[in-house]
C-alpha cells in the first residue's frame, strides 16, 4: 500500500498530544480533499508575498495538505518532498537539511498545526520561514540518506500522486 492513498480510517498516538490523534480524512474524503488543497495553493502568487506572509501561508496550507494523511505511511516524508519541490518551482527555495536534521521537530509541528481551532502554527512556521532565510547558505544535501532509499522512493512515488493531482 505503499504510495497509494488508504482506504482505511487513520489513528494516530501523537505525543505532542498526549496520546490524542490528529484528525485525519477519511478515505472517501482523501482525493477531493487533496484536490481542495492544492487548488487554493497553486492560486496564491507567491512572488507577490513577503518572506512573512509567505512562510504563513505556506505554512497553512502545508499543514492542511498533511491533515489529510492520504497514505497509511510517509506522509510526512511525502509532504517534505512536496513543499521543497513546489517551493522551488514557485522560486522560494528552502534549506533541506534544515528540515531534514529537525525531522520530528518538523513531525511535531505539523501535528500541533492540524488540531482545528486549537492549531498552533508557530512552530511550523518559524522552521519553514528559517528554512527560507538560511537557503543561501544551503550545501548540497540528499533528500534522504543513501541507507534510506527505499523511503525517498515511496516519497517520491506518493509525490508523483500529488502531482498528479495538481495537473488534473
Amino acid at each position: 500500500w505503499a504510495g497509494e492513498f488508504r482506504t482505511v480510517p487513520m489513528e494516530k498516538e501523537e505525543r505532542v498530544l498526549s496520546g490524542q490523534s490528529v484528525q485525519y480524512a477519511y478515505p472517501d474524503e482523501i482525493e477531493e480533499k487533496v484536490k481542495h488543497s492544492l487548488h487554493k495553493i497553486n492560486a496564491i502568487n507567491w512572488n507577490a508575498q513577503s518572506l512573512d506572509e509567505k512562510s504563513l501561508n505556506f505554512t497553512k496550507l502545508i499543514a492542511e495538505l498533511w491533515q489529510i494523511h492520504p497514505f497509511r505511511d510517509g506522509n510526512t516524508r511525502t509532504i517534505t518532498t512536496f513543499a521543497f519541490r513546489f517551493a522551488e518551482e514557485r522560486g522560494f527555495k528552502m534549506q533541506r537539511s534544515l528540515l531534514l536534521d529537525h525531522f520530528q521537530y518538523v513531525r511535531d509541528a505539523l501535528v500541533m498545526a492540524s488540531i482545528g481551532e486549537y492549531s498552533d502554527y508557530n512552530y511550523l512556521n518559524k522552521i519553514i520561514k528559517d528554512a527560507q532565510k538560511k537557503r543561501k547558505n544551503d550545501k548540497k544535501c540528499k533528500l534522504f540518506s543513501d541507507r534510506n532509499k527505499k523511503c525517498k522512493k515511496v516519497a517520491v512515488k506518493s509525490y508523483l500522486i500529488l502531482i498528479y493531482f495538481i495537473v488534473s
